[in-house]
């Protein structure tokens, strides 16, 4: 494409400071410095800048963001300032709204304590070498003193400094053994289960087996890479896989991977873009330009979608030639201010925070959204208005559009942020639900009390040695039905009695492989790559014959369905947004049918509308608290199900309407308990105080759970360029003295509270922020690893996807608490725990 080079112009200054970044396209991002040699300004190709403003000691004292519009509106300001005590240690941070949040330290440097903008503490103690070993959450207002209902979590350390025990609240703990040479040997559950490892001489693991029985042998080349998986599926386990194989290139990118039913094969251009990608021989073709956006997408049934980008690399056009399928304006260097649609319809977002634009009347939220609307030729398809506290928990939601159902949202949360109030009111102020949540302290519900849903007592059967329920965090009985797990924590019974009985298969990586219910016969099966992608599936319902979909990618995007003859059934418009913000799902639209639909979204990416092309409304989704969804026409006439088959619901997430569960990463979300029906992760990995069960914190309509995110800076911290600069590069704190970009050093977003969330008390070091640390490109776009061949050795060897771009997950063997935060998406999740990699 173009000289068929990548170019990258960069100018210094006298003092080798970075003065300019060009970049393959002709953006330029400025740096500009005071007389300290201290960065002063970073602005982008759109005119984007962001001030720096230091104190004698040279602390960051102030960031000031000055933000464009592509639309030509005013520009939007944000100011952030910065407190220190005596020792240059940050002890407050004050948002653009005045939302101050406050932290202290011991004589050693260790935050002891933190106080965020709502006046919630926790309490963190360590040992002498400086370990954490408790954490409190207060959660009764009298301060985090572990009494009451505080959420208490500890760790045990052996002499080696490893983590040997963790402990949560609920008093369930979590053992860990090593070797000699600090490798994690295997890991024992409060259930007394356990899963064991073996390495080589390299650090590589060659054996896991896990607490099902199944064992994993690996093998891998000289250079490290993995090679080749052999499973042995332990008793209950599918043996749908059975082996799994891969090959790479001179440059380490994967090019093959297969298993028992499914071979996949890769292409790469130079710059090690992927260009090709065949599932069972089925391909799709990309083109890229020489900073790697994605020009053009070729569909395995043909079809071919163009894309146009702003002088921030960011998506600004989806063109199908000679059609216009979507236009993209922002404001700032990422939030989306207008998209306008092939069929004439419009969204338009709006957002908080801005200085000399006071916050809505009970919104106290920065950069959130707080109105989407969402209209054609004058008339208005659907709008909505949301509300912020402080923490940025969401607080309400309202739909305004005249005729709808103008139902109105109210979120209370405990003083950790989880949801234990939702109440609904109808467009005449009758309150039409009204649900309790009681959760212990591991984030498990203990009842749902009130009206409007599913109210009744969750149990979790403490027996020894099963079901051990309790010990795992299982609902062996919601209000809905009753369950079982296998012993890697799998959903493998639901059961209503007399209506339903559900049993579940899963394979050697916890995925599910079937679906029965042996009472009506009804049965879906699934089919998955080398790389954990969903392939196919086969539903056979109400003694119909079965119905074969097959699903083929581009990354971790379905982009088209086809039937089992290989007819295509459906395509999707993908955004390609590298780092799409919530209110655009990757989805754009669905050609089915001789039809094609948009997709309309909230702010959180829930899909509530979808039109056709002439821009009417042909289905309303609403949902409930944890993403069960209620079907409407476009008369908002009440529907059993999608009529035009769109499985695109809560969060953008595809709904399996065979089961009832949202397909989600690696897992399922099931709606209606409001959790994942597998472990996601180990057990301290789940984002839920040690409960992997857990989805988004016990706070979905504020935090998601990405699956697949690029891990770059997501603008919590200095960035520059708006996004350009970001785009491939590595967040390092290891590299000073390169060219990039300087970021505030907060202790690496490190999970510091042990919370299982990345949120902001873990982003305060024990130092004061930091000017100096660099983002610096890195070849290939990738990042790369730094312990051993691939670093530590974790959960699973599995190459797989990330943005085109393959990675390899590993996870700290030491059990250690401050593992990197990965993807900077607010969340210790699934993600974090992968180091990324061109293999």
């Amino acid at each position: 494409v173009g000289d068929g080079l990548r170019t990258t112009l960069l100018s210094y200054s006298d003092f080798s400071q970075p003065l300019s970044i060009t970049d393959d396209n002709g953006n330029t991002t400025t740096y500009s410095y005071d007389t300290a040699n201290r960065l002063s300004v970073v602005t982008d190709a759109k005119g984007n800048a962001m001030a720096f403003g230091y104190d004698q000691n040279a602390n960051l004292i102030t960031m000031t963001e000055t933000e464009k519009s592509d639309l030509g509106g005013a520009d939007e300001t944000f100011v952030t300032t910065y407190a220190y005590d005596g020792l240059d240690r940050l002890i407050g941070v004050t948002d653009s709204a005045g939302n101050t949040h406050a932290c202290a330290y011991d004589s050693r440097d260790n935050r002891v304590v933190t106080v965020d903008a709502l006046l919630n503490e926790t309490r963190y103690a360590y040992d002498g070498l400086d370990r954490l070993l408790v954490t409190i959450r207060d959660l009764d207002g009298d301060g985090a003193d572990g009494d009451g209902p505080d959420i208490v979590a500890t760790s045990v350390w052996d002499d080696n400094s490893r983590v040997v025990q963790r402990t949560d609240a609920n008093g369930n703990a979590t053992a860990y053994a090593y070797d000699a040479l600090d490798r994690m040997t295997t890991r024992t559950h409060a259930d007394g289960t356990t899963t064991s490892f073996s390495y080589n001489v390299f650090d590589e693991r060659i054996l896991q087996q896990t607490a099902n029985g199944s064992v994993v042998a690996y093998a891998y080349d000289d250079c490290g890479r993995l090679t080749a998986k052999t499973i042995t599926p332990g008793p209950g386990v599918s043996a749908d896989t059975t082996f799994e194989t891969f090959q790479y290139d001179g440059r380490h990118r994967l090019t093959d991977a297969e298993n028992d039913l499914v071979h996949v094969q890769l292409g790469w251009d130079s710059l090690s873009n992927l260009v090709a990608e065949a599932i069972n021989g089925v391909q799709t073709a990309s083109m890229y330009d020489g900073v790697g956006n994605r020009l053009r997408l070729t569909y395995p049934g043909g079809r071919v979608v163009d894309y146009v980008y702003d002088e921030l690399n960011r998506v600004r056009a989806i063109v199908e030639s000679p059609d216009t399928i979507a236009d993209y304006f922002y404001v700032g260097p990422k939030r989306i201010e207008r998209i306008t649609l092939g069929n004439g319809v419009q969204s338009d977002f709006q957002y908080d925070g801005r200085q000399g634009v006071p916050n809505p009347a009970g919104d106290f939220g920065v950069k959130r959204m707080i109105a989407a609307t969402h209209s054609a030729g004058g008339t208005v398809l659907d709008s909505r208005a949301f509300q912020w506290d402080p923490l940025y928990n969401k607080t309400q939601r309202r739909d305004l559009r005249v005729g709808g159902p103008q139902l109105t949202h109210t979120y209370e949360y405990d003083a950790v942020y989880r949801l234990t109030r939702a109440l609904v009111d109808d467009g005449s102020g009758t309150t039409i639900r009204d649900l309790q949540y009681t959760l212990d302290g591991a984030g498990n519900r203990l009842s749902v009390s009130g009206f409007g849903g599913l109210v009744g007592s969750y149990v979790l059967d403490p027996t020894l040695p099963e079901p051990a329920d309790l010990q795992m965090n299982q609902y062996t009985a919601t209000p809905l039905d009753q369950r079982m797990y296998d012993l890697n924590g799998n959903l493998v019974s639901r059961a209503i009695p007399g209506i339903t009985d559900v049993q579940v298969t899963y394979d050697y990586a916890d995925r599910v492989v079937s679906v029965v219910d042996v009472l009506s016969s009804d049965t879906a099966t699934y089919q998955y790559d080398p790389l954990g992608r969903r392939v196919a599936k086969v539903v056979a319902t109400g003694g119909l014959p079965p119905v074969v979909t097959r699903f083929y990618y581009d990354g971790t995007n379905v982009i088209e369905e086809q039937d089992g003859g290989g007819s295509s059934n459906r395509t999707f418009t993908i955004s390609h947004l590298l780092e799409a913000p919530p209110e655009l799902i990757a989805q754009v639209t669905m050609d089915t049918g001789g039809q094609r639909y948009y997709y309309h979204c909230d702010d959180m990416g829930n899909v509530v509308a979808v039109t056709d092309d002439s821009g009417a409304v042909v289905e309303r989704y609403e949902y409930d608290d944890y993403g069960a969804p209620a079907f409407f026409d476009g008369a908002d006439n009440p529907l059993a199900a999608s009529l035009i088959g769109n499985e695109h619901l809560f969060v953008g997430r595809r709904y399996d309407p065979e089961t009832g569960w949202y397909r989600c990463g690696g897992s399922y979300l099931d709606p209606l308990s409001g959790r994942f029906i597998v472990r996601r992760g180990s057990v301290w990995s789940g984002g839920g105080f040690g409960n992997p069960y857990v989805y988004a914190g016990d706070n979905p309509w504020s935090r998601s759970v990405p699956t697949t995110r690029w891990p770059y800076h997501d603008g919590s911290d200095i960035q520059g360029g708006g996004g350009d600069p970001l785009k491939g590069l590595n967040v390092s704190k290891a590299k000073p003295g390169r060219f990039g970009v300087p970021w505030v050093d907060r202790s690496w977003g490190v999970d510091a509270d042990d919370s299982g969330w990345d949120d902001w008390s873990d982003t305060w070091g024990s130092a004061a922020p930091t000017i100096g640390h660099l983002i610096v490109p890195i070849e290939d776009a990738a990042y790369r690893t730094t312990g051993g061949r691939y670093g530590s050795v974790g959960d699973d060897l599995t190459p797989g996807w990330v943005g085109g771009y393959t990675y390899i997950k590993v996870v700290n063997t030491s059990g250690d608490v401050k593992n990197p935060q990965y993807d900077y998406d607010w969340l210790d999740d699934w993600s974090d725990t992968w180091t990324w990699g061109d293999a």
